[in-house]
């Protein structure tokens, strides 16, 4: 697997956490600091469900594809 495509997985599985984080600073730069500490406050309530989205399994299911083509690649190279 190239370092491309581990960085596409990456960041296809940390998505919804960047773009949480993208818009509460983006929040941070357009709130008084009551209305976002009421952003903050509700974004730790999203928190868990963000973090199930995190599939380490999504990842793992990939990474063993990958693998199993390039053992298959170096096979039809040697045979």
């Amino acid at each position: 697997m190239t370092r491309d495509q581990l960085s596409d997985v990456s960041k296809r599985l940390l998505l919804p956490l960047d773009e949480a984080i993208a818009d509460l600073i983006d929040k941070s730069h357009r709130m008084d600091a009551r209305r976002f500490a009421a952003e903050v406050e509700r974004a730790i309530v999203k928190l868990p469900a963000l973090m199930e989205l995190l599939n380490i399994d999504s990842l793992a299911d990939f990474l063993e594809d990958e693998m199993g083509k390039a053992v298959l690649k170096q096979m039809q190279k040697d045979g």
